[in-house]
């Protein structure tokens, strides 16, 4: 029998600079029973990915400080990533932007905004 997100607990790391976008994801995501853990940017993700080992990371591209590609090219450096699948949600559209986030790892990619 296949658990429900509120029977298994997953948690979802939120990385994106606005606080909408992470207000909106929390919001759905919560509804459906996942746990949820944010950070604004890559360095925040890295530190929160560490101790808190989430489910999957829903990641926007381009942030300050580390942006969404350098974040997985981190990501897949560490011991403790045991292929957390990351989900890139973000506004470029590009066809060099969505290879790009391939090459680093993500494992889907969604152009906002989201319907």
């Amino acid at each position: 029998m296949k658990a429900t997100a509120q029977e298994s607990q997953s948690l979802v790391l939120i990385v994106d600079d606005e606080p909408f976008i992470r207000l909106i994801l929390r919001h759905f995501l919560e509804r459906e029973g996942y746990q949820i853990a944010e950070a604004q940017n890559g360095i925040e993700a890295i530190k929160a990915f560490n101790q808190l080992h989430p489910d999957i990371i829903l990641l926007d591209a381009i942030m300050p400080d580390m942006d969404g590609f350098e974040f997985c090219t981190q990501l897949e450096l560490l011991d403790c990533n045991k292929h957390t699948p990351v989900l890139m949600i973000t506004g470029l559209e590009d066809q060099e932007s969505v290879d790009r986030a391939f090459a680093v790892g993500a494992i889907d990619y969604v152009t906002k905004p989201i319907h």
